[in-house]
């Protein structure tokens, strides 16, 4: 009951940033879907499906982004049964709100809601908001800029051990965060090639060895005016985890994503 009153609580904080310019700007919507899937038969049969959903909205005042990612991943054994592993199994929601208060002042708020089964992670609850630069722009301001942001925030994280087996083996923590962020987008060979890099550096003022860093990559080839070709790649690495819980994580995926 705990974890799922965390997890209400947290959905209506990462929704918060979406919902306020929603009522002074007018403004429509742009989304995309992704979606990835792997399979492979043999000695092991082994699945791996990605889905990646985006909303942005922009004006004059405010930027806006939603995303929901969810990966799922097994491994079977087609002659051992006890070789059957679940070696992914995740889902987030974030949100982010720019404010924007001059040509290349803003003010950025963040939130994320997250779990990693996998990385024996039950929940993640992240806030953070503070001042932001855009240091570069070009003629398609959405696509085509590199912006920079520090604030403050609070983290909640849940992990359980997988060692008792029985399920109440948690550790359970609460940040005070010093946050750090940046957002490269850029169009490559005449706009033919979409790439986004984005990377936060996340370090908890009452405990210093447990921070977070995370950088992603995306790139999107288009193969028509509603389909591309995606490639991504995930980074993160979480200084200090409970035992049996690797530090780093990893994940590439490549797709097709639909723009509507």
């Amino acid at each position: 009951m705990k974890i799922q009153r965390l997890w209400m609580i947290a959905a209506i904080a990462v929704c918060i940033a979406a919902g306020q310019a929603e009522a002074e700007n007018e403004g429509e919507w742009e989304g995309s879907l992704s979606a990835s899937l792997t399979a492979q038969t043999g000695t092991n049969d082994t699945i791996n499906g990605q889905v990646d959903a985006e909303g942005n909205r922009n004006t004059s005042t405010d930027e806006i982004g939603l995303r929901f990612n969810a990966n799922y991943g097994q491994t079977r054994g087609t002659q051992d049964a006890e070789k059957d592993r679940i070696t992914q199994n995740s889902q987030a929601l974030f949100a982010d709100w720019k404010r924007i208060i001059t040509e290349d002042f803003f003010w950025d708020s963040r939130s994320e809601l997250s779990r990693d089964s996998v990385q024996n992670r039950q929940v993640r609850t992240a806030l953070s908001t503070g001042p932001g630069l855009r240091l570069w722009k070009g003629d398609d301001v959405a696509k085509r800029h590199f912006d920079i942001s520090a604030g403050v925030g609070y983290r909640f994280e849940l992990f359980e051990s997988p060692s008792t087996g029985d399920g109440d083996n948690f550790d359970e923590d609460h940040f005070a965060d010093i946050v750090a962020a940046f957002e490269f987008k850029e169009l490559f060979f005449d706009g033919r090639v979409e790439f986004t890099h984005t990377g936060s550096f996340k370090v908890p003022a009452n405990a210093t060895d447990a921070w977070v860093a995370a950088t992603e990559l995306i790139g999107a080839v288009p193969l028509s005016e509603v389909w591309s070709l995606r490639l991504s790649f995930l980074l993160e690495y979480q200084n200090t985890v409970p035992a049996d819980t690797n530090e780093l994580l990893t994940r590439t995926n490549v797709g097709l994503t639909y723009k509507f």
